[in-house]
């Protein structure tokens, strides 16, 4: 368990990350598509150049649900790295 003197500082940023990733399962190949990006956890697909409209797609598995905020994958003190 990490500590903190009172004494040694009169204030501090403490900075958790957690990883999280979104995954989707395609019945095409992505590298054959026209143009595609990621927005707010969408899979927005143009199939064909001709194609006026984007094609939206949700996540097989989605970052935001049931993601566990439990323990963090590092912590920062003041910008320095310490262990959790």
């Amino acid at each position: 368990m990490n500590t903190l003197n009172s004494n040694e500082l009169d204030s501090c940023e403490l900075t958790a990350t957690y990883k999280s990733a979104s995954t989707w399962t395609l019945d095409f190949d992505l590298n054959a598509v026209h143009d595609w990006y990621v927005k707010w956890d969408t899979l927005y697909v143009q199939h064909k150049e001709s194609d006026l409209d984007f094609e939206e797609y949700e996540p097989t598995f989605s970052a935001f649900e049931g993601q566990s905020l439990k323990n963090p994958d590092s912590l920062y003190l003041n910008d320095e790295e310490v262990n959790a």
